[in-house]
């Protein structure tokens, strides 16, 4: 048994997502200085070299950057992810909170990374099912990873997202 979000909030207009993407968007600007270099953060493809270099340079496993998710440093990184998504693909943002077993449903970013709850918002096409969309905090863990689920050596970077399918089905 699950709980999601399906009580008629529209995951793309949910409150608490739009409260996020305004924050983030106000606090770009702030974001930009932090981590240097204006010039290279303008939303293109190109700039997803940077971004990943940045948070290797900062985060040193999945298990950091799930730690630490609600670092500045993180927010900003996963909302400039998911918006050259965004501009690139056509996505839209979304929000669905998830909880297993019936539990209850979780806030945005609800505080520390729980097991069996969906607590971040995702990117994917407009009519796209929730199993198709891409989760910009859990791709930064990822670029982290060195070894999959079955230990098969990773190499995952930000533009193989680009490159993507999206309606590949990764069964």
């Amino acid at each position: 048994m699950t709980n999601s979000a399906g009580g008629g909030t529209d995951p793309q207009s949910h409150p608490q997502l739009l409260t996020w993407l305004e924050a983030r968007q106000e606090r770009f600007g702030t974001w930009v200085r932090d981590v240097g270099g204006p010039e290279v953060w303008d939303g293109s493809a190109e700039s997803l070299e940077a971004l990943e270099q940045l948070v290797r340079r900062h985060y040193d496993d999945q298990y950091h950057v799930l730690g630490a998710r609600m670092d500045p440093l993180l927010q900003g990184a996963a909302w400039y992810l998911g918006e050259v998504l965004r501009r690139e693909k056509g996505w839209v943002w979304k929000y669905q909170p998830f909880a297993v077993g019936g539990g209850v449903l979780p806030s945005l970013f609800g505080g520390a990374d729980r097991v069996g709850v969906i607590d971040d918002p995702c990117v994917a096409a407009p009519d796209a099912h929730e199993d198709d969309a891409l989760y910009p905090m859990r791709a930064l863990g990822e670029l982290l990873m060195t070894k999959d689920d079955q230990g098969e050596p990773v190499d995952f970077h930000l533009a193989d997202l680009l490159d993507e399918d999206e309606d590949a089905d990764d069964d």
